[in-house]
């Protein structure tokens, strides 16, 4: 059994220090969202946003590996209904990016996500909560201000497979530093 676990564990590393050997521009992108989330019952619709933290790394083909993470940092309470007490949401994916000249770009991104959310409701105090995962895929505009540096302005949809909501949009805002 733990023989199995190594050998597998062996491969992933080397798969993923492989990728990373061919990389041309590691990078970390600090990213404020934000979003709605969708819940199942109700057809009930909450705004919040997020702080997040995106790291990864292209390789020479335009080709973008990594993991971003994202907890919620304001909750919007529908009327006196729902509040959203605790929501994070990480994502690991991969993507292409399609440069368009030196400075602009579109990229799109696909990946599994984890989402974990807490809410409260306000009128009788109970509080839910529940895990899930599920498909996140993303677009958007790449704005390169230098060879280091770049804004990016996305759309994300995560469209979990269970869980108590149905879906999360998202526009995210994010500054990349590449090295």
């Amino acid at each position: 059994m733990y023989q199995k676990t190594a050998v597998i564990t062996t491969l992933c590393f080397s798969s993923l220090f492989t990728l990373a050997a061919s990389a041309q521009d590691f990078y970390i992108e600090p990213v404020f969202a934000t979003s709605e989330l969708k819940f199942n019952v109700g057809n009930d619709t909450y705004s919040y946003e997020s702080l997040g933290l995106r790291v990864g790394w292209m390789t020479d083909s335009d080709f973008e590996y990594g993991i971003s993470a994202r907890t919620a940092i304001n909750a919007d309470n529908v009327g006196d209904v729902v509040e959203i007490k605790m929501n994070h949401l990480i994502t690991g994916y991969f993507g292409k990016h399609f440069p368009l000249s030196e400075q602009f770009g579109i990229y799109g991104l696909l990946g599994v996500s984890f989402n974990d959310v807490e809410t409260k409701r306000l009128s009788t105090g109970n509080e839910t909560g529940g895990s899930s995962y599920g498909l996140s895929y993303e677009a958007g505009l790449n704005y390169n201000l230098s060879s280091q540096t770049a804004v990016r302005l996305g759309y994300q949809v995560y469209s979990p497979t269970d869980g108590q909501f149905d879906t999360e949009s998202s526009f995210k805002l994010g500054f990349q530093w590449r090295w």
